[in-house]
């Protein structure tokens, strides 16, 4: 047998023995070669504290809940009475404002300028051509600029006749274009009603002007704003919680204690706008446009067409109750915590010996055979952790010298072909991406076998490990020596050139030969062969090839020489 088959035998045997140092399992239960060993369901120290922790907390928990809902039910039950009564008052403010507003009026539909100058102007020929018209319409018209001087709320006063046609107007304009045109002839003595104009909510008035002999003589037309009730509610709003909203029939907000009458108003697209308008009276929680969840008392209007609404955010208008069940929690929490600290430095004492065995046998069946688990009482599981420990020791010094075995050259003590491979690997792959060249030294013993056959195969394994002692003292600690079978010898050069390869190779072969002449020993003699790449190759097959063929010219050229690959 020679000694690349030896060598190969070796390493063959101790990856075997590698293979089958494993934890053997049950014959019912195979494991995964290296798969780690799973704990499963609950440790003894979680469950113990679950139950500690349960203990505590769910009473706390069941008095916080029956707290927090018996609060909830309390101020539930105190929001609606104040919304209620809030949004019943709004509506009777707003009842009130437009009742004075129809008063306002009747009062100066009766004034006598209006009704005497009506008479005139209906007596006048020709209509509003004659003077005695015009005069009537001035007279109108100054008495209608009095009051308004006098009550800055109305925006236009305007009086028409009986056919429809404009006497005389007084206002931001002087003239009645945004009087509702079905309005100025009234079917019944009096009417009222809410327009838009330009954005701004005016309430129109049209009462009827009779003269003395009661006789339907005109129309008197008021239109005012809603500053006046808007400052009323503002004020009122300043000492309550929420938003009020006074809606009209379209949706859109008339105004509210946060948005002046006449500024633009979108429409208000929630659940207490809908119901508002809808009719009824009531109490609501939904989200509102922008999704935040809204406490809600709405309100139909009996006149105009309006709706009501008073709006408070939930977290606001619960926020006594709220802040019970943060403390409720919060109490619920601290006292778990507390318990739940005793109980695990009471229960950590009892079971910290066992989860430290648990973790060590978990890394150890991982691979990790270095853990010590530390020994801290001489009871049963001391004596475990113990022989535990021993036993791990004892596997790590096991894989070592197993490692060592699958790894190296038994008779030179050398890297062997299996690690050879590893390392020549690495070495291409640094080659590849620093871009340096990487040389190899293909190296063999001439005439091994006469050798052998001459002085015997103790005096050839002697040899065998001079040489490699000899090649390990010359070479670079960056450089990789293997026996790679036999008499042969294989050397990476990272980082190095073709031609200094070439010259290093030369110079191991002279001195080989010089020192075995000093010692007197039998003359031996080195073929070398060179391969560099990538040039040569880019793999550590090509590698291989093209250094073994090189070494095949040197010995087909007379042996004793360096051949580099062509």
């Amino acid at each position: 047998m020679t000694e690349r088959s030896k060598s190969t035998d070796l390493e063959d045997l101790a990856a075997a023995t590698t293979g089958a140092l494993r934890i053997v399992e049950p014959a019912d239960e195979p494991a995964a070669d290296n798969a780690p060993l799973q704990r499963t369901g609950w440790s003894i120290r979680t469950k113990i504290l679950s139950l500690v922790v349960l203990s505590a907390l769910l009473p706390a928990a069941l008095v916080g809940v029956v707290s927090y809902l018996t609060a909830r039910s309390i101020q539930d039950e105190e929001l609606s009475e104040q919304l209620s009564t809030r949004i019943e008052v709004l509506e009777e403010q707003a009842d009130r404002y437009f009742d004075a507003r129809v008063d306002d009026a009747e009062v100066f539909a009766n004034s006598f300028v209006i009704s005497e100058s009506l008479d005139v102007w209906r007596a006048a020929p020709a209509g509003s051509d004659s003077r005695l018209a015009l005069e009537a319409g001035e007279r109108i018209g100054a008495y209608l600029a009095e009051v308004r001087d006098r009550y800055p709320l109305y925006r236009e006063l305007s009086v028409y006749d009986t056919s429809g046609a404009l006497v005389a107007g007084a206002g931001s304009t002087g003239q009645a274009e945004a009087a509702p045109a079905p309005l100025v002839q009234p079917s019944t003595e009096v009417e009222a009603e809410l327009e838009r104009v330009a954005g701004e909510p005016l309430f129109y008035v049209v009462q009827k002007v009779r003269n003395r002999t009661d006789d339907w003589v005109g129309s008197l037309v008021t239109a005012s704003t809603l500053d006046g009730l808007w400052l009323d509610l503002a004020n009122a709003q300043q000492q309550a919680r929420g938003r009020i909203v006074v809606l009209d029939g379209d949706g859109r907000a008339l105004f509210s204690s946060d948005l002046y009458p006449g500024t633009a108003a979108a429409e208000i697209d929630s659940e207490g706008a809908r119901l508002a308008l809808a009719g009824g009276f009531g109490i609501a929680e939904y989200p509102d446009q922008s999704g935040e969840q809204m406490v809600g008392a709405y309100l139909a209007g009996k006149n105009l067409g309006i709706g009501f609404l008073i709006e408070i955010a939930s977290d606001e208008a619960f926020a006594v109750s709220h802040r019970l069940r943060d403390f409720t929690l919060l109490s619920s929490l601290l006292a778990a915590g507390l318990i739940a600290g005793l109980g695990f430095w009471v229960v950590v004492g009892l079971t910290r010996p066992i989860a430290a065995l648990t973790s060590g046998a978990s890394e150890a069946s991982a691979g990790n055979l270095t853990v010590q688990i530390p020994v801290s009482s001489n009871d049963e599981i001391g004596h475990l952790s113990r022989v535990f420990n021993r036993m791990v020791s004892s596997l790590h010094e096991s894989r070592v010298e197993l490692q060592r075995l699958s790894n190296t050259d038994e008779l030179t003590g050398l890297h062997n072909r299996r690690q050879l491979a590893r390392l020549f690997e690495i070495e291409i792959e640094r080659s590849r991406r620093t871009g340096r060249p990487l040389s190899v030294l293909m190296i063999d013993i001439d005439h091994f076998k006469s050798f052998n056959d001459t002085f015997g195969h103790l005096e050839g394994d002697a040899l065998l490990r001079r040489l490699g002692s000899f090649l390990t003292q010359e070479l670079r600690a960056t450089d990789v020596l293997a026996r790679y079978g036999g008499e042969e010898f294989i050397v990476l050069l990272p980082d190095t050139a073709n031609k200094d390869a070439e010259q290093l190779a030369e110079r191991l072969r002279q001195e080989f030969i010089d020192q075995r002449r000093a010692s007197a020993d039998p003359e031996v003699t080195l073929s070398i062969g060179i391969a560099t790449g990538p040039g040569d190759g880019k793999t550590r097959d090509q590698l291989v090839a093209a250094a073994d063929s090189a070494l095949y010219d040197a010995k087909r050229d007379g042996r004793n020489r360096v051949c580099v690959a062509v």
